[in-house]
C-alpha cells in the first residue's frame, strides 16, 4: 500500500472533521472587514456555520460551472462583506464559499507529498495517537506524523506545513540541522554591488512577509510564550511552503519575495 493510499484511508476516517465546523462565525454588515483584525480574515481561520454556508452557497451556485471552478481554484482578496462580494465575485472571495476548495487543496498537498516521497525528502506518513500537535516531521526518519486525536487531522494545510519542514532540512545533515541559526530565507550572499544596508532592508522586508503568511495560514501571533514558537524560523518557513503549495497565485501576488524563495527551493529539489 502506498503512502497516498494510507493517507486516503486515514482521511476517510476523519472526513467529518473537514468542512464548516465554524472556528469563528462571520460578522454581518458592510463594516465586517473592519471589525476583525486583518490577520483573522483568512479562509484558513474563518469558516462559515452551516446556516451561513447554505445562504451564501446558493448565491455562488448561480454562477456558471466554469466560473465556480475557476474561482475555487485560487484565492482572491478575502472579504466578509457580502455586498462587496456579490458586486465583484471575481475580485473578492468569502472564506469557505469561493476560496480554494478542500478538494483542490488536498490534490495539491497530496501531489507535492507524492513527489517528496519519490525524491526521498519524505519516507512515509504515519499516525500517532500520542502526538500532541496536529502533525510533525521527524528529522531522523524523514517521517511525517499525524495525530489521530485532531478532527482536522488531514487538513491539506497541515500536510503542506509538515512538507515545509521536510523541504527545509532536505539537503542538510542531521548534525548540521541541529546547529542551524541563520534564517535560510533571508536572502542570497550579497555581491559587491549590493550594499549591506540594502541587504538588511531586504531581509527585514522578507521576514515581515514570512510573519504575514504565517498569520494568514494560522491566525495572529499572540504576545505570550507561544510567540517564540510561532516566530521560529523553521515554523515560518513551513508556513510559507504550505501557502505556496496550497495557494500559489495568492502567495505570489501578496508575498512576492517569499514566493520567489520557496519556488527556488522547490526547483532545486525538482519538486
Amino acid at each position: 500500500m502506498s503512502i497516498l493510499d494510507d493517507l486516503h484511508r486515514i482521511n476517510k476516517k476523519y472526513e467529518k472533521g473537514y468542512g464548516y465546523s465554524a472556528k469563528y462565525d462571520f460578522l454581518s454588515g458592510a463594516a465586517s472587514d473592519e471589525l476583525l483584525p486583518h490577520n483573522m480574515i483568512s479562509p484558513f481561520i474563518l469558516k462559515p456555520t452551516d446556516k451561513q454556508k447554505e445562504k451564501l452557497m446558493k448565491i455562488h451556485r448561480k454562477r456558471s460551472k466554469r466560473a465556480q471552478k475557476i474561482d475555487e481554484s485560487k484565492n482572491a482578496n478575502i472579504t466578509l462583506d457580502e455586498k462587496k462580494w456579490k458586486k465583484k465575485p471575481n475580485r473578492y472571495d468569502i472564506p469557505g464559499i469561493d476560496t480554494i476548495s478542500q478538494d483542490v487543496q488536498r490534490k495539491r498537498a497530496f501531489s507535492f507529498l507524492e513527489k517528496a516521497v519519490k525524491k526521498n525528502i519524505v519516507s512515509e506518513a504515519v499516525e500517532d495517537v500520542d502526538l500532541d500537535a496536529k502533525g510533525a516531521f521527524d528529522l531522523y526518519t524523514k517521517k511525517i506524523i499525524f495525530s489521530t486525536t485532531h478532527e482536522d487531522l488531514l487538513e491539506p494545510s497541515t500536510i503542506a506545513h509538515e512538507l515545509g519542514h521536510a523541504l527545509d532540512v532536505a539537503d542538510i545533515s542531521i548534525e548540521r540541522a541541529k546547529r542551524i541559526r541563520d534564517f535560510r530565507t533571508v536572502g542570497t550572499k550579497s555581491s559587491s554591488a549590493v550594499s549591506k544596508k540594502a541587504q538588511s532592508k531586504k531581509a527585514k522586508r522578507r521576514r515581515k512577509q514570512f510573519i504575514q503568511i504565517s498569520e494568514f495560514m494560522r491566525g495572529g501571533i499572540p504576545e505570550d510564550e507561544y510567540k517564540k514558537y510561532r516566530e521560529d524560523r523553521s515554523e515560518l518557513y513551513a508556513d510559507a511552503v504550505a501557502s505556496t503549495i496550497i495557494q500559489p497565485s495568492y502567495t505570489k501576488k501578496h508575498f512576492p519575495e517569499v514566493y520567489e524563495t520557496i519556488t527556488n527551493a522547490l526547483k532545486e529539489h525538482e519538486l
